[in-house]
């Protein structure tokens, strides 16, 4: 549904994302500290003390965890009462040179399977596949190329072209897609979770649309304010 001046879907690669995010935050004036991991979180009532990996610890008046699916911060606020289960499903990705004519996202189905492609800039787009996998599968990296050749076998066109290609130094990326929903409230105290520790989607269902309509009413109209500058998630 994209015009002139709004294009119908806006895409870019985790790295950039990254650069925007941490250039963001510096300005902002975060101290960044990279390679740690939060290990015990201890609450007061006008206080969070944190112990990191590092055994350091400090203490703050609010935590935010955005710890990603295997939320520390969550096992804390609930417990392994709400973790993610499999689905049955696997995804897919690599980046790969992007033909002229994909413009836009496309999906292609297949027989038991669905693959697509995303532009990310001029020359670069996403190749993604989901296809049922078995839960507890642990694919070798140096598997990885021959296996997802294998997968996309039956797809001609620019897939077959892209599956052709494929050798050892592919970066390709493969994980199991494991749905999640916390319910509301996502907070405790002095302690609050967001993004996918909160919520993980399928990453074929595109995160935005899929997260709106699921998040609580009171979210929802709080962000639709100026109190809130940025969505959750």
């Amino acid at each position: 549904m994209g015009d002139d001046r709004v294009p119908a879907f806006c895409a870019l690669s985790r790295l950039q994302l990254h650069e925007i995010l941490l250039e963001a935050a510096q300005r902002a004036g975060a101290q960044i500290r990279l390679g740690v991991t939060v290990s015990a979180i201890h609450e007061d009532k006008d206080r969070v003390e944190v112990e990191f990996s590092t055994g350091q610890r400090d203490s703050f008046d609010l935590l935010a965890g955005f710890d990603g699916i295997r939320s520390a911060t969550r096992l804390h606020l609930v417990g392994t009462t709400f973790t993610p289960r499999p689905s049955g499903y696997g995804a897919w990705r690599v980046q790969a040179r992007r033909p002229d004519d994909v413009r836009g996202m496309e999906f292609l189905q297949g027989v038991g399977s669905k693959t697509g492609a995303m532009p990310l800039s001029n020359d670069i787009m996403y190749l993604f596949h989901i296809r049922p996998e078995a839960p507890d599968a642990d694919f070798a990296g140096q598997d990885h190329a021959q296996l997802f050749k294998q997968r996309l076998a039956q797809y001609g066109g620019y897939v077959a072209e892209i599956a052709a290609s494929l050798n050892s130094d592919s970066d390709i990326v493969y994980s199991p897609i494991e749905p999640l929903m916390l319910p509301w409230p996502w907070f405790r105290g002095r302690v609050v979770i967001g993004g996918d520790a909160a919520h993980t989607f399928a990453p074929h269902l595109t995160q935005g649309a899929a997260m709106a309509p699921r998040m609580p009413s009171c979210w929802r109209a709080r962000c639709s304010t100026t109190t809130f500058r940025s969505r959750p998630g």
